[in-house]
């Protein structure tokens, strides 16, 4: 089987158009249909990008004489957990909703000793009627207070343990289509992320 052939049969296994295909390649649909009629061969990069979409081997696509199709993943392992994509975007929105948490937690922590340096600053000039003793025992008191309120957040992350521990803890792999779906995720996101 030539590697036209091979295209044809990948793309219908997953019931996709000529058009998704070329979109997922990021390449016109003519390009696919020139692929698929023999009239061009992709190049390297492409027949690659092939192989990850269609999760085969690249020895696969370029064999003519490979007829059955083997996956580019090693054999699943029997104690391997399979995460779906509403499993992973789960994931995801904990690990976000934790990185949250720990930020609230570490600026609390670190902007303790602002009242501290306030009542005292305030007690140095008079103001607020404060002497540098009970303006020190409320800046400790503040810091105390702030510091406590930042480690409250950081315990209230153990509440996604459940949530985070099958991807953290144990062995998975991603169900098809899971891992091209983030890397479109990641694309559409790397703006913000440099912004």
């Amino acid at each position: 089987m030539i590697l036209a052939d091979k295209i044809i049969r990948l793309r219908k296994q997953l019931g996709w158009s000529q058009e998704e295909l070329a979109e997922k390649m990021k390449v016109s649909r003519q390009s696919v249909s020139k692929w698929e009629s023999t009239n061009s061969i992709p190049d390297l990069n492409r027949i690659i990008l092939l192989a990850e979409i269609f999760e085969v081997s690249t020895d696969f696509l370029l064999k003519d004489d490979q007829e059955t199709c083997d996956s580019r993943s090693p054999a699943k392992e029997p104690n391997t957990t399979q995460i779906n994509l509403e499993q992973a975007l789960h994931y995801v929105q904990s690990k976000v909703e934790i990185s949250e948490l720990i930020t609230k937690g570490v600026m609390f922590c670190l902007c303790s000793a602002a009242p501290l340096f306030f009542f005292l600053a305030m007690a140095e000039t008079n103001r607020l009627n404060l002497t540098s003793d009970v303006a020190t025992i409320i800046g400790v008191v503040s810091i105390l207070l702030m510091v406590s309120i930042g480690v409250s957040f950081f315990i209230r992350t153990n509440q996604y343990e459940d949530d985070i521990s099958l991807i953290d803890n144990e062995p998975f792999e991603l169900a098809y289509g899971v891992h091209s779906a983030f890397t479109d995720k990641l694309q559409k996101f790397r703006a913000t992320y440099n912004l």
